[in-house]
């Protein structure tokens, strides 16, 4: 018996003691602020991400930290980096890239398959509230480029039946990956009238529509306040500025009955960074390209990006 198991493991047909198999290198994801080829680019990176950092990031001890790329298997060498953390799981990683892109426009991950220890930061944010009453809108990409991150537009519309306007309500909040990274709202009122001659005031807040400048987009939002026979429209540019929702400016205000004209917001030139510089005109009467025509009166208004500030100017 013994010859024949002999003869069958000489001709191959019993399979031979399995060999365990090599285990592969967990995966980490490395989230990159930027860098170059010299540390003062890694510094200056570091620096730019520290300035306007979102606090619902925390980072782990350490970090965020400078770090040649030749010191991590995986990583191209010959280059200095800013780096927020290493984490395992991608879709964390992707996260807190998107929020910290909020700060710097570039932030990128890197996945590399070595054993390094787990720097993942904390990413606290809160899930968003239910809304009441509220009807939801849209959803509005904010930035290029950032996946997760969205506007989501909510509006209430409540008549009581016990006034002669509506009570109106408009929501914006800044949302990622179905978190809540900040929320802006703003409200009508309704002032019924109050003795003889009078015949009250009421204001409403409506979305007119998203506009896009370069890779930032923006919401034109719309008061319309009445005060006895008389309503003027006022158009306000809403958007994100370092990762909060701001009324970033007025974009201009027209009479319901008055002349003919429009009011619009416009880039002053052209690709990514066209956000950074707009227009606000402002017309009444028939007025073309040129600003003339039959009682034409225009007027505009450039407003500047200003990074220090988180606001146009």
């Amino acid at each position: 018996m013994r010859s024949f198991l002999c003869l069958l493991l000489l001709l191959g047909v019993l399979p031979a003691e399995a060999k365990p198999k090599a285990r592969a290198p967990a995966s980490f994801h490395i989230i990159i602020l930027g860098g170059g080829q010299t540390p003062a680019e890694a510094q200056a990176a570091l620096e730019k991400y520290t300035r306007g950092a979102h606090p619902g990031v925390t980072p782990a001890e350490g970090y965020p930290r400078l770090l040649k790329s030749d010191e991590m298997a995986g990583l191209k060498p010959g280059f200095h980096i800013a780096v927020l953390g290493i984490c395992p799981e991608v879709e964390r990683a992707r996260s807190l890239r998107d929020l910290a892109s909020l700060a710097m426009p570039g932030v990128y991950l890197r996945e590399v398959r070595a054993s390094v220890p787990d720097a993942c930061p904390k990413l606290v944010l809160s899930k968003p509230k239910a809304l009441k009453g509220h009807v939801h809108q849209g959803s509005y990409p904010v930035r290029a480029g950032v996946k997760g991150l969205s506007y989501e537009v909510h509006s209430r519309a409540l008549d009581t039946g016990k006034t002669p306007c509506v009570e109106s309500r408009l929501v914006v909040r800044l949302e990622l990956g179905g978190r809540a990274v900040d929320e802006e709202s703003w409200s009508g009122d309704c002032n019924p009238p109050v003795g003889e001659g009078d015949l009250g005031s009421s204001s409403e807040w409506s979305l007119e529509e998203a506009l896009s400048f370069g890779d930032r987009s923006f919401l034109l939002v719309k008061e319309s306040a009445s005060i006895a026979d008389n309503t003027t429209h006022t158009w306000r540019l809403v958007g994100e500025a370092c990762g909060d929702v701001d009324e970033l400016f007025t974009v201009g205000s027209r009479l319901e009955f008055g002349p003919p004209g429009d009011v619009s917001v416009k880039a002053e030139g052209e690709g990514p960074e066209a956000w950074r510089k707009l227009v606000v005109r402002t017309t009444e009467g028939t007025c073309d390209e040129n600003g003339e025509g039959e009682g034409c009166e225009s007027s505009s208004r450039t407003f500047t990006w200003d990074d220090a500030a988180c606001a146009y100017r």
